[in-house]
């Protein structure tokens, strides 16, 4: 339990992961206590709580189950929550994966929703490119 802590905590503060890959870190830290969203090579998406992944496993092998599954509606442009507790998703089927901003957690630089890079200059370029 002890190596345990050392571990999560050099994590937090290392560059580098003692994890064998980036998908390990990624399903046991950035993961934790957050909603996700699953997208689908099918173009479904679905977003809840990752209940458990496979790690340290080849690609075609990380398998993963929400909880609490919610699934993207096209029509009123949400997430609606379904009737299952958990639901299955196979590697396979697996596009990306993402994780939900919260802002009572994170602390971020860039502000969601606006733009990285725009000054003077750039918005004249992309004015330009937009008349053709």
């Amino acid at each position: 339990m002890c190596i345990g802590v050392i571990v999560r905590a050099y994590n937090k503060f290392s560059p580098i992961s003692s994890y064998p890959n980036t998908w390990d870190e990624f399903a046991r830290e950035c993961t934790q206590t957050r909603w996700i969203v699953v997208s689908l090579k099918n173009g479904d998406a679905y977003a809840g709580y990752l209940h458990i992944a496979n790690t340290s496993v080849n690609a075609s092998e990380r398998d993963l189950i929400l909880t609490e599954p919610a699934k993207f509606n096209k029509d009123n442009n949400s997430y609606v929550a379904q009737d299952y507790q958990y639901i299955f998703f196979p590697a396979d089927l697996i596009k990306s994966i993402g994780v939900v901003h919260d802002p009572d957690l994170d602390l971020r630089v860039s502000k969601v929703g606006e733009p990285l890079f725009l000054d003077e200059e750039n918005s004249d370029e992309e004015a330009f490119n937009e008349k053709g």
